[in-house]
């Protein structure tokens, strides 16, 4: 475990005092306070902090993936903050021990996420971790104030009045050594997020949305492992409302076919075929490489891969 040349000065609120107010009316007790940052590089740093973390009651918790060219998201950083310090986990350096296995899945400690079904998706699929406990600021906001995804840094300026960088969203996560800036963004992302826990979970109590609300994130948890295990319904495709029932049979068919193949070779489902190019196939029913050639929009490489297999796949269907 090495501590980092970073550290996070930033204001948080001492001791909440939050009784008989909500949200933006709160006037909590703020110190400046600074929060050291640790890179874990090896699984047995790990498995020796997880342990403490057992015993925690809160945690805030993001990641940082890549997924542009992959059909699984490939997991590049994980920050934990225990309200002590920030830890920055490196996944291409580390195994998942099973104590941290263990304080995702335990629902006596909180895990606090923003917008957390892509960071539930990876964790799964990367490290076989299901997480429970969740306390999702995202959703927490929309319940009580009725906006629809409010992003990150919206949300701390609306309950601390900090403007946080975002520059660094779209930086490729995988390269090595991460930059400073990198590192100061991915730290930035969990600091605030157990104060704005504290302040969202008084306003849901306040509104009696809190056991709603639970069970909300319970199905959040739920959701993303279901969306991992099972296959993605062709009726969500794009354009489908342009075809028949007849040829909604035969959409199925090839929908169902290139998820798999996307999730046996780990690529985007757009690198094999597009939903609209799948759309315009299925309209032809095409009985030849030439009739796919027709179709101007499928990539030639595509048709020199998976052509073949497109017409085997239309005459089984036409032969039912």
């Amino acid at each position: 475990m090495n501590k980092l040349p970073i550290e996070l000065s930033v204001d948080l609120i001492s001791q909440p005092n939050t009784d008989g107010l909500t949200g933006e009316e709160q006037s909590p007790i703020r110190q400046s306070v600074t929060i050291p940052v640790l890179m874990i590089e090896d699984t047995a740093s790990l498995d020796a902090i997880a342990k403490i973390w057992l015993d925690a009651a809160v945690l805030a918790i993001d990641t940082e993936f890549e997924r542009r060219t992959t059909f699984f998201a490939k997991l590049a950083l994980v920050q934990i903050f225990d309200g002590q310090s920030i830890y920055l986990i490196d996944p291409l350096k580390v195994d998942c021990p099973l104590s941290l296995k263990e304080v995702f899945s335990s629902t006596k400690i909180i895990k606090v996420l923003h917008s957390s079904k892509e960071d539930l998706e990876v964790l799964f699929t990367a490290w076989n971790c299901k997480l429970r406990g969740l306390f999702d600021t995202q959703i927490a906001y929309h319940m009580i104030h009725d906006e629809v995804s409010i992003g990150y840094a919206k949300l701390v300026e609306t309950f601390t009045g900090i403007a946080i960088s975002k520059q660094q969203t779209q930086s490729d996560w995988t390269i090595r050594p991460l930059s400073t800036a990198q590192l100061e963004y991915a730290a930035n992302d969990v600091v605030y997020l157990i104060e704005i826990y504290r302040l969202l979970e008084c306003n849901l109590v306040e509104k009696n949305h809190a056991h709603l609300y639970r069970e909300e994130c319970d199905e959040i948890c739920e959701q993303s492992i279901r969306r991992v295990e099972n296959l993605a319904d062709y009726r969500d495709a794009k354009e489908v409302w342009l075809l028949s029932e007849l040829e909604l049979s035969l959409f199925k068919v090839m929908f169902d076919w290139r998820e798999k193949l996307a999730r046996t070779e780990n690529r985007t489902r757009n690198h094999i075929i597009k939903d609209q190019e799948l759309v315009s196939l299925v309209k032809i029913k095409p009985n030849s490489i030439g009739q796919l050639k027709a179709v101007e929009s499928i990539h030639p490489r595509s048709i020199r891969l998976y052509g073949e297999l497109w017409l085997d796949l239309v005459q089984n269907w036409k032969a039912k």
